[in-house]
């Protein structure tokens, strides 16, 4: 569907124009209105992860709506949108030190900036795409994301003590798609536990980690905050998911239960979790704010997350829609 009109695309779009329409013309409007994607931008840093929706829905999946989609990763039209992606968002994730080195820079946005890591001291961030290197789930060895990507976060998550924040480019709390979906090849996203060898190596290496876990993303429909204990694990792990202002109304039935399991095929490989919140507003936007508790190597910090309506909508209020704060263990005891 079209993000402007709502019709049916029939015909590929071409991703270099949709970007330079959005990032860097305002239609009807100045790139200097408030409102302007463009001005979005300057107002803060950013780091950005990739959606499939990048590409299209599910991709590296054909999708039976829309005839232009290609069935697997590396095709012609594929190719053209990851290359637009490259310049236009993973771009973001470079230092200006790094891309001073034109020859290089090809490698660098197609790889350390797309996943990659950052250590505030007593905070440590890491970022992992499981969106443009996904394979098909169907695949002989389906993989979410590069070896080498994955490695890097599960060293990350190893590594020492302190207080670790994942951002996926998806959320890790999901289920499989149904055995019909799967049959018919009528699927409607395929989510990381489709992923079986990768999303058991993630969830044992995110478990054993030092140091307490925060898992960040975002989905389309809602917004909501889990908290996740394995009754063999010493740390606590939280995932956040965190709806943008553009939010398509889903079921909250759906993803609002007040606890659940999430299994990953290991002996040890179950853990429980707890709802925090689940909101489904409309044009609702989260921030996390962090807040060290001690001086040290390893310091605990004090997590608070609000979920807030869009300035001048129906549902803006001087309190946040949905809120939560908890500690973060740097070093568990």
């Amino acid at each position: 569907m079209s993000p402007t009109s709502g019709s049916p695309v029939f015909f590929a779009p071409d991703p270099w124009k949709l970007y330079r329409d959005r990032w860097t013309n305002y239609p009807g409007g100045s790139t200097d209105d408030p409102a302007s994607f463009p001005k979005f931008l300057r107002a803060s840093p950013n780091l950005t992860l990739a959606d499939d929706h990048e590409f299209w829905n599910d991709y590296p999946h054909a999708s039976a709506w829309l005839p232009w989609s290609e069935s697997r990763r590396g095709r012609p039209l594929g190719q053209k949108m990851d290359r637009a992606f490259e310049v236009f968002q993973a771009a973001l994730n470079c230092h200006p030190e790094q891309v001073s080195n034109a020859g290089a820079l090809g490698g660098l946005l197609s790889d350390k900036a797309r996943t990659f890591s950052i250590d505030l001291g007593g905070v440590r961030l890491a970022f992992l795409d499981t969106r443009t290197r996904r394979d098909r789930f169907d695949a002989d060895r389906p993989r979410f994301a590069p070896a080498s990507w994955l490695g890097l976060v599960r060293e990350w998550l190893r590594d020492g003590p302190g207080v670790r924040i994942l951002f996926l480019s998806q959320p890790l709390i999901e289920r499989k798609v149904n055995w019909f979906r799967r049959l018919t090849h009528t699927m409607g996203d395929v989510n990381l536990p489709d992923y079986e060898k990768d999303f058991a190596a993630l969830w044992e290496a995110i478990c054993e980690a030092p140091g307490d876990v925060l898992i960040v993303s975002g989905d389309i429909h809602w917004s909501r905050l889990y908290q996740v204990k394995r009754a063999s694990s010493r740390n606590e792990v939280f995932e956040a998911i965190a709806s943008p202002l553009a939010l398509i109304p889903g079921n909250l039935q759906d993803r609002g239960e007040s606890s659940g399991k999430v299994d990953w095929n290991r002996p040890r490989g179950r853990a429980s979790w707890a709802r925090r919140y689940a909101i489904n507003e409309p044009a609702t936007y989260s921030t996390i704010e962090l807040r060290t508790l001690q001086s040290g190597v390893s310091p605990d910090v004090r997590v608070s997350i609000n979920a807030w309506g869009r300035p001048g909508g129906l549902n803006t209020s001087a309190r946040p829609l949905a809120s939560s704060s908890f500690t973060l263990r740097g070093r568990l005891s």
